[in-house]
């Protein structure tokens, strides 16, 4: 119940930020969805001594996530993506009967520079409303 309401009042305020930026303000902000995949291994110890072949697998998951940018200028933008925290299931692997080890809850976020190529000829990268697009 706690993420539903979360989740409806970050669409509300993102509603509302559509209205109070112009098309060339510098701004722009997305809602989306993240996959986050994880190639988990781990050495498992009981009793102070290593399970010979032992191991755990984390589950994978999906997260609603914002996305906020900023057009520095021309050739540089900066970008800070966070997520609704998922919950990931560890069970056991290798030689471990695959039961449920335990569950790690987390908060995905990144925060991103990146610099745009200039034009070269006639072909440009550019961002455009939070994308890289090809320009003819």
């Amino acid at each position: 119940m706690m993420i539903k309401k979360a989740i409806s009042l970050a669409a509300v305020g993102m509603l509302m930020l559509s209205h109070a930026y112009a098309e060339d303000s510098r701004w722009s902000y997305r809602i989306g969805a993240t996959n986050v995949a994880f190639d988990a291994s781990a050495e498992v110890s009981m009793n102070g001594g290593r399970v010979p072949g032992g191991s755990a697998d984390a589950s994978d998951n999906n997260a609603l996530t914002f996305d906020f940018g900023y057009v520095i200028n021309d050739s540089w933008n900066a970008r800070l993506i966070v997520g609704i925290p998922p919950t990931t299931k560890v069970t056991g692997a290798g030689t471990l009967p695959p039961i449920l080890l335990g569950r790690i809850q987390y908060a995905p976020a990144v925060l991103s520079v990146t610099y745009n190529l200039p034009q070269m000829g006639g072909f440009a990268l550019t961002w455009g409303r939070g994308s890289t697009t090809p320009e003819f």
